[in-house]
């Protein structure tokens, strides 16, 4: 009798253990989600990477009226699908003068990976200027740049 007993105690046991065991594995992303609104887990960090594609072939110079073409590239990091809108422009040294030289838009996935590419024609901004890639959501901006000194320097 006593064996009996605890041969089914011990199946009992187990077969407990492998229900709870199925239920919180069939309704983990369910679990996961209820404790994220009672924020008893760490929210994961939203980022969006911003980058030029090769910044080891980035321009130096430039000529007044020459044609570069920037390259660079959105990482979408931000556990939602995000719009975003990019502007690129050309300031003087000081970043007190600026000319648009392109704008554009791409809507991107979490983790997916864009890669603009615009073909621009600088203005005379004077011996030193850059060129600026700002990029904006609706609640963020971030920018990238490089400097490039005019050809020959001078005005």
């Amino acid at each position: 009798m006593k064996g009996r007993r605890k041969t089914f105690i011990l199946a009992s046991s187990l077969l407990l253990i492998g229900c709870l065991a199925f239920v919180t594995t069939a309704n983990a992303s369910a679990i996961t989600h209820q404790l994220r609104t009672w924020k008893l887990l760490p929210e994961p960090e939203r980022l969006t990477e911003l980058y030029f594609s090769n910044h080891a072939k980035l321009p130096t110079t430039y000529t007044t009226g020459q044609t570069q073409t920037v390259d660079f590239a959105i990482h979408n990091l931000e556990y939602r699908t995000v719009d975003y809108k990019y502007r690129i422009t050309q300031t003087d040294k000081n970043g007190e003068n600026a000319v648009e030289l392109a704008r554009g838009s791409v809507t991107l996935q979490h983790n997916q990976i864009a890669k603009p590419s615009a073909a621009v024609i600088l203005t005379d901004f004077g011996e030193k200027s850059r060129l600026n890639v700002v990029l904006e959501t609706g609640t963020s901006s971030q920018a990238i740049f490089y400097n490039v000194t005019k050809q020959g320097g001078g005005q």
